[in-house]
C-alpha cells in the first residue's frame, strides 16, 4: 500500500485509529509529504498490516474505496482464473496446443467491433512447458 497524498494519508491514519484505537498514528509527524514518514516505515508497516488483517480482501477493498483510497488486491493465478468480471467480459479463450491439448489463455484486453489480431496460439513448446511443470512440482514439494 503506497500512500503519497497527504489527504490520503489523513485518511489512511483516521481508519486506523478508529479500528484499533490508535491514536499515535495521527501525530503530526507523520503527516504531509510521503518524505516525512519513511524514516518511520517499519512501524507504519506495523499498523496498516494490523489494519489489513482485520479485513478479508475484497471488505478491505471496499472500504479503502469508500475512505477515497486507491487499493488493489494482489491475485493468485487460480483467483485470476476465477475472476467473475473477466469472466464475464470472455476474457478467456481456450484453445488446442498441438503438444499440451486444450489450454485457457488470456484473450485480447481490448474489445474492437471486428477482431484485429488473429486467434490467441500458444507461444511455448510443450517441452518448456513441462520442465516448468515439472519445476514447480519439484518446488511446491520442497
Amino acid at each position: 500500500l503506497i500512500v503519497n497524498r497527504p489527504l490520503h494519508w489523513d485518511a489512511l491514519a483516521r481508519w486506523i485509529a478508529e479500528t484499533s484505537g490508535n491514536t499515535d498514528v495521527l501525530d503530526p509527524m507523520f503527516r504531509g509529504a510521503s518524505a516525512n514518514r519513511i524514516e518511520h516505515r517499519e512501524l507504519l508497516d506495523l499498523w496498516i498490516g494490523e489494519l489489513a488483517a482485520r479485513y478479508t480482501a475484497a471488505a478491505f477493498v471496499s472500504e479503502a474505496a469508500e475512505r477515497r483510497l486507491a487499493v488493489t488486491p494482489v491475485h493468485t493465478a487460480l483467483e485470476v482464473l476465477a475472476d467473475e468480471q473477466l469472466a464475464s467480459r470472455d476474457f478467456w479463450r481456450d484453445i488446442e496446443h498441438p503438444e499440451l491439448g486444450g489450454l485457457r489463455m488470456a484473450g485480447s484486453p481490448f474489445r474492437h467491433a471486428t477482431e484485429i489480431a488473429g486467434a490467441p496460439r500458444a507461444a511455448f513448446s510443450a517441452a518448456i512447458s513441462k520442465q516448468s511443470v515439472h519445476c514447480s512440482r519439484s518446488t511446491d514439494q520442497a
